[in-house]
């Protein structure tokens, strides 16, 4: 019986095990389905952080590219007869409004003496071999291709220019040319304020050298460059998004790009945004989400698991008990079952076999009461199907019949016995007569 339990437990948890299968099967599905949508969702949200990025540099130097040519239409600048101070002041005015984003402002004469600035040192002096003076000539607002390196600050520069004329006669009068401290106007404005977690910045480079022209670590500006490999994926398209580990530190790092495309007429730099941080944060929310699914696959695996053992136990303890019971009616045991019924199926065979007991003890009593000479017992079939309970009720009314029948036997042998004894008696005395007649 110990064995037909353990079988029957073992197969319960078996099959709980089999069900399990499909279940870490979904679960497994389910969240590498999740990682790829959190990884597809991280990287959109990067591309989307580095693009908006690109397009506040564009925006934002589209702006100095229209304060230039509104310098160079200024009554003041635009006037042969004014003065240099007047002009000096103009610019001053200007640079004082906008004193993060320039660096200087000046004017030129035709020939690319300077005849204003906003540093007195430069007055009077030549930018005749300056492209943003050559270029300027021409008539368009001019700007610098790619940002530069100015030889005075080394610091990241991009130059403006445009032609001024004469308000009145339509004369060139001269350049007005303005430079842009890059690294300080998007440190401050941009970068510093386009933080995400702990880790995550954003890094302004150029697109030929790879070198950082605005990072939060104004320490890496113009000296550190991206990873060659990142730079390559960057020039072959225009937005991207990876994950890499960092070959010096061996922290793995999420990165996104988006190049700068310029704004309305100002075509820009075509520099390179970055967005960059590390995984471990990039990714906390899958993770999280990744440790909760592992967690609650594993607790519904031990529930699933306690339930099968559970249910075994519950099945195969009544089910031992009743096979116990059906082997002490196999030698003749007929003590009275203990185990509860119910309405399952465990619970209707423990019934059943509640109600076999006492038929059979109610079969053994008529044989008990049959034995002892009662015949006045009368078995009574429990349906139309009882064949036990009929046999008995036939084996009964058959004893009964037989008895009947001995009984009548026995009164006639006893009757003829008496007339066989009457007959002997009155033979002798007619031999008794007959032999007192012949003395």
């Amino acid at each position: 019986m110990t064995k037909l339990g353990d079988s029957l437990k073992r197969r319960i948890l078996l099959w709980s095990l089999l069900l399990l299968i499909p279940l870490v099967g979904f679960g497994t599905f389910g969240y590498l389905q999740a990682q790829r949508s959190t990884e597809k969702l991280v990287g959109t949200e990067f591309k989307d952080r580095a693009f908006s990025a690109a397009d506040k540099v564009s925006r934002s130097l589209y702006e100095r590219f229209a304060d230039v040519v509104e310098l160079a239409e200024n009554p003041i600048l635009a006037s042969a007869r004014s003065t240099a101070p007047s002009r000096g002041a103009v610019l001053a005015r200007a640079l004082e409004r906008q004193s993060i984003v320039y660096r200087l402002l000046l004017v030129t004469d035709m020939d690319g003496k300077v005849v204003a600035s906003t540093e007195a040192a430069l007055l009077g002096t030549s930018l005749a071999e300056d492209p943003a003076f050559t270029e300027g000539l021409f008539g368009e607002p001019y700007f610098s291709p790619a940002v530069y390196l100015d030889p005075q600050t080394h610091t990241p520069t991009v130059s403006f220019s445009m032609l001024v004329k004469d308000r009145d006669t339509g004369q060139d009068l001269g350049l007005v040319l303005s430079r842009v401290d890059y690294a300080t106007l998007f440190a401050e404005n941009m970068v510093a304020k386009e933080t995400f977690g702990k880790t995550g910045e954003l890094l302004v480079v150029d697109p030929e050298s790879g070198l950082i022209l605005c990072a939060k670590d104004r320490a890496r500006i113009m000296k550190t460059k991206v990873p060659p490999d990142l730079l390559a994926a960057a020039k072959k398209d225009r937005s991207g998004f990876l994950v890499r580990t960092d070959d010096a530190t061996g922290v793995e790092h999420v990165w996104a790009w988006a190049t700068e495309q310029g704004f309305s007429i100002y075509s820009g730099q075509h520099v390179l945004v970055f967005a960059r941080q590390e995984a471990a944060e990039a990714f906390a929310t899958m993770r999280t989400l990744g440790r909760n699914l592992l967690a609650a696959t594993a607790v519904v695996v031990v529930v699933i698991l306690l339930m099968g053992f559970q249910v075994g136990r519950s099945i195969s303890r009544p089910i031992l008990q009743l096979a116990g019971i059906a082997e002490g009616i196999s030698v003749g045991d007929l003590t009275p079952v203990r185990v509860e019924s119910g309405r399952n199926e465990v619970g209707r065979l423990a019934g059943a076999m509640k109600g076999m007991v006492a038929y059979l003890s109610e079969m053994a009593k008529t044989a008990e009461s049959l034995a002892g000479k009662d015949l006045t017992v009368v078995p009574e079939p429990k349906s139309e199907t009882d064949v036990f309970g009929k046999t008995f009720l036939r084996m009964v009314t058959t004893l009964r019949d037989l008895l009947v029948k001995l009984r009548t036997a026995s009164e006639q042998l006893a009757t003829s016995a008496e007339e066989i004894a009457a007959s002997a008696a009155s033979i002798q005395r007619c031999g008794e007569s007959q032999a007192a007649a012949t003395e």
